[in-house]
């Protein structure tokens, strides 16, 4: 139980941290950065027939038969 701390300390620590935070946040931009990303995660990624199931590697032909068959 000593590691548990006070509910004031805890309030302390996190008003300090939004404070910091909040000084220089980080800037909101349309199109940036982490659009570029998950565009390029999404195509690296391969769709398992019409359901919304992908895997890191393409399937082998018989197993996409068996899928679309279903």
């Amino acid at each position: 139980m000593s590691r548990l701390h006070t509910s004031e300390k805890l309030m302390d620590a996190l008003s300090s941290a939004s404070r910091w935070w909040s000084a220089d946040p980080t800037p909101f931009i349309w199109g940036g950065k982490r659009q570029e990303r998950r565009r390029r995660a999404k195509a690296r990624r391969h769709a398992v027939g019409g359901s919304g199931a992908c895997t890191t590697r393409p399937l082998t032909n018989s197993v996409q038969q068996i899928c679309q068959a279903a």
